[in-house]
């Protein structure tokens, strides 16, 4: 089938590994116990809310270092919007890519919205990783 230019990363237990073939929509998911395939638009395993947080969220308690700008206000925007948001609505995504930090504001946004189960590595225009944060804060 190929490997195609999407893999995922589910943590749990135990761990599955998900890759995309060549073929739109055929996935390849393997652990420990299971090597199969299957045909959807997203791994219906991905979609599952039963994971837990790799790295629970520590939201505004993360530790505040010198020369953090901008972070605490980028990541109001992720905590204040699942007030308003309804279910089934399109998920809300931040582009850091348009807005001004700093490298420490991208360690400590890195540490306070903690780290989902799901790691996306898209590498059809290059590398790039998309690490799921943990959906409660503090």
């Amino acid at each position: 089938m190929g490997q195609g230019d999407v893999g995922m990363m589910i943590s749990g237990m135990p761990a599955m590994i998900v890759q995309a073939s060549v073929f739109a929509g055929v996935w390849m998911l393997a652990d420990a116990d299971v090597d199969r395939v299957e045909v959807a638009s997203v791994p219906s395993l991905a979609l599952s809310p039963a994971h837990l947080p790799h790295r629970p969220a520590i939201g505004a308690l993360a530790r505040k270092v010198q020369g953090l700008a901008s972070a605490p206000s980028i990541l109001s925007a992720p905590v204040d919007k699942p007030a308003t948001r309804s279910r089934g609505a399109l998920p809300h995504v931040v582009c850091l890519s348009i807005l001004p930090h700093t490298p420490e504001d991208l360690a400590w946004l890195d540490k306070a919205p903690g780290e989902g189960a799901f790691t996306i590595l898209p590498r059809g225009h290059g590398n790039c990783r998309i690490i799921a944060t943990w959906q409660a804060y503090v």
